[in-house]
């Protein structure tokens, strides 16, 4: 198929007012319908001062005004200025034709109005005298006014209606209004108290207590958290589906606005933070449960996890998903990947579980001499700039600091990404000096547990036989940290009763 103008025609046009605030929904549909972004024909809907409503056609991107203000923009635009729609008119080439309504000779005022005008048919009348023209701008007003929940306004477009049948269906649209709006005000009944109203009978009578519950106001702030996660998810999503292996060695592009890229990945890890500053330090899961190990930037391995384990989303998979750790550094995509970590930790909070690993630490994934192109830090300037790169690298940080150390599956299975402390394997230790450290905790280093938790690895066959690990079964390794045989793990188990 072509356009007028010989070019290819875009699989379906948007017809649509816009604002750089509900971009990111566009591309989560493009997403789902595996649309480039870029061949998506814009039609972007106008009104100059001197001429009525009219539909301008443009192949620019959604964010080319972006970051200006109205003056700037109204002037880029010559005399028009643009209405905000806060939804769009997708249409179909293929069911509707390949050219728009031609909305500037349309008897029906722009969704900005508020009521529709009638002048002409309605579209039954229209259908039987075979005005298509008619008919094609009439299904479009249908349905906009769908989308705005207007059933009095669709039944007034398609079909004039006696007295008899505009009372009753006036009637019943009152009954609806009125039916919404004690919904609505219920809802305001219904608000958050820090007691409860506890209620005592005895020999003297009735007496009323107000109990408190402990409990904070946390609503409000865990609806921020979430819309800020789905914002976060339908930018990340995009990549995911189309990393494959021969892509993985190029950085995935956002295909936002960078600036609103790095106010929602720093919110996010805010709110991501507060949920993980309050967990425990050896966190208990129950099983069923799935345990994966390092990511490390590499955006083909999250999507075969994410395909193969949670292809319905975590929340209606059974089961809980356990990470250990190393989410950033080596691979190309670090951002993205803890973008979709932090998020899915907001959005479930109760199943999905992260431990730190050696690379959650400003010493290892600030390292750019080391790691080079690989590095976080070095991904986190490159793709925001100096200022605002540091910023993301320092928010997403603060909460690699909260993440719990350890985790226990329904007491039986040790979870810990580098290895098993020696203080843990004394007799008469307690996983109470896990649990009993700081958080959050922004130097590893300065504690030896945490530090063998994150770095130490299993001793080699060599180390083992050949005499090299003391009696509890601990040695040094190749790289000059702790390692561990197998002498330290009957230590460890036994003590602490893990199977």
């Amino acid at each position: 198929m072509s356009t007028e103008n010989g070019g290819p025609r875009a699989p379906f046009e948007c017809v649509c007012g816009f604002t750089a605030g509900t971009s990111f929904a566009w591309e989560k549909h493009l997403a789902l319908r595996n649309t480039p972004y870029s061949s998506v024909k814009h039609c972007r809907v106008t009104k100059n001062v001197d001429s009525p409503l009219v539909a301008t056609h443009t192949h620019d991107n959604l964010h080319s005004t972006h970051g200006l203000d109205s003056a700037e923009r109204d002037d880029r635009n010559g005399r028009a200025q643009t209405y905000p729609t806060p939804k769009a008119l997708f249409r179909d080439r293929n069911s509707l034709g390949s050219s728009l309504p031609d909305t500037a000779s349309s008897p029906y005022r722009s969704p900005m109005g508020s009521q529709v005008a009638l002048n002409g048919l309605r579209l039954e009348e229209a259908a039987k005298k075979g005005d298509m023209d008619r008919v094609a701008r009439l299904a479009v007003e249908i349905l906009r006014l769908a989308q705005d929940g207007d059933s009095q306004g669709v039944l007034d477009v398609i079909a004039k209606r006696d007295g008899k049948e505009a009372s009753i269906a006036a009637e019943r649209e009152r009954e609806r209004a009125q039916a919404a709006s004690d919904r609505r005000s219920a809802l305001r009944d219904v608000h958050f108290s820090y007691h409860i109203t506890a209620v005592h009978r005895s020999p003297q009578g009735i007496s009323i207590e107000q109990v408190p519950t402990g409990l904070k106001n946390t609503f409000l702030q865990e609806q921020a958290g979430r819309k800020d996660a789905l914002r976060l998810l339908a930018m990340t999503e995009p990549l995911l589906d189309a990393a494959s292996p021969s892509t993985q060695h190029t950085p995935a592009q956002f295909g936002v606005d960078i600036h609103v890229l790095k106010r929602t990945i720093i919110a996010v890890a805010q709110h991501a933070t507060r949920i993980t500053g309050k967990e425990k330090r050896v966190l208990e899961v129950h099983a069923p449960v799935y345990v994966l190990g390092d990511i490390h930037g590499n955006l083909v391995d999250l999507q075969f996890f994410r395909k193969t384990l949670w292809p319905a989303g975590p929340e209606v998979t059974a089961g809980d998903f356990l990470f250990l750790g190393d989410f950033v550094d080596r691979g190309r995509d670090s951002i993205p990947v803890i973008a979709y970590i932090m998020s899915m930790k907001i959005l479930n909070p109760g199943k999905w579980w992260m431990i730190r690993g050696n690379h959650e630490t400003r010493e290892v994934n600030g390292n750019i001499e080391h790691y080079q192109e690989g590095s976080f830090l070095h991904q986190c300037l490159f793709t925001f700039g100096e200022s605002d790169g540091y910023a993301v690298w320092e928010a997403i940080n603060n909460f690699f600091d909260t993440l719990p150390l350890a985790a226990s599956i329904d007491d039986s299975v040790f979870c810990v990404h580098g290895g098993i402390p020696r203080e843990l394997c004394r007799p008469g230790s307690s996983l109470d000096i896990i649990r009993s450290i700081e958080c959050p905790l922004r130097s590893v280093q300065a504690d030896e547990i945490v530090y063998d938790m994150l770095w130490s690895d299993p001793s080699s066959p060599e180390q083992e036989h050949g005499g090299e690990l003391d009696p509890s079964g601990f040695g040094l390794s190749a790289r000059g940290c702790t390692c561990f045989g197998e002498r330290s793990i009957d230590l460890f188990l036994d003590i602490h009763k893990f199977k």
